[in-house]
């Protein structure tokens, strides 16, 4: 009767320890699911930035230019 005691008692721990480990296991897995999400948003964010970039890198080398212009007319006088 012991051995049947011990071994349920196995049973019950080995039971108990595999509900731990799907736990842990479906915890992983929502952390896993959540940094994909987060990543998706960052690499999103990028590809915007680098249009709003794309659209501005005019404005920006017609500013330079005018910088020179004026530049060089200070240097002329």
């Amino acid at each position: 009767m012991s051995q049947l005691s011990a071994g349920a008692e196995k049973l019950s721990a080995g039971g108990e320890s595999l509900s731990g480990g799907a736990q842990k296991l479906n915890d992983s897995h929502k952390e896993l699911a959540n940094g994909v999400s987060k990543l998706a948003k960052g690499q999103s964010e990028v590809s915007n930035g680098l249009t709003q970039l794309n659209e501005k890198a005019p404005l920006l080398v017609d500013g330079i230019n005018q910088l020179a212009d004026g530049a060089n007319k200070l240097n002329d006088n």
